[in-house]
């Protein structure tokens, strides 16, 4: 897994972190922080999809959110959807903010996919 260079330091402690679209770059990109911004529109694309996930050194993998065909970013099936779960997705303009729940392990992190 990649960690992005390109980080944009956002109000409130809130890292920015960008969907991995570009021809020839990585497919994924590391997050680092507790508090995210991402673009409302994950993925822009008819067809196009961008997955946050949690993922361990094991490969163990805990789908967390998604954007696809140029929707709004929502909570995936998984330990982290449903009632009372801990995520909660707030957007405004054109940013989605989330607060992402400590990782309950040192080797997992979580990470953008597309």
């Amino acid at each position: 897994l990649l960690q992005s260079s390109n980080h944009l330091q956002v109000a409130m402690a809130q890292q920015a972190y960008a969907c991995p679209n570009t021809p020839g770059a990585a497919s994924s990109v590391s997050i680092t922080h507790s508090s995210i911004s991402v673009p409302k529109y994950g993925s822009s694309a008819n067809g196009g999809i961008c997955t946050l996930s949690r993922v361990t050194n094991s490969h163990a993998l805990a789908p967390v959110a998604r954007s696809y065909d140029g929707n709004e970013w929502e909570l995936s099936a998984g330990p982290y959807a449903g009632q009372g779960a801990a995520i909660d997705i707030q957007c405004s303009g054109s940013n989605c903010v989330m607060d992402l729940p400590p990782l309950d392990n040192s080797d997992a992190v979580y990470v953008l996919t597309s």
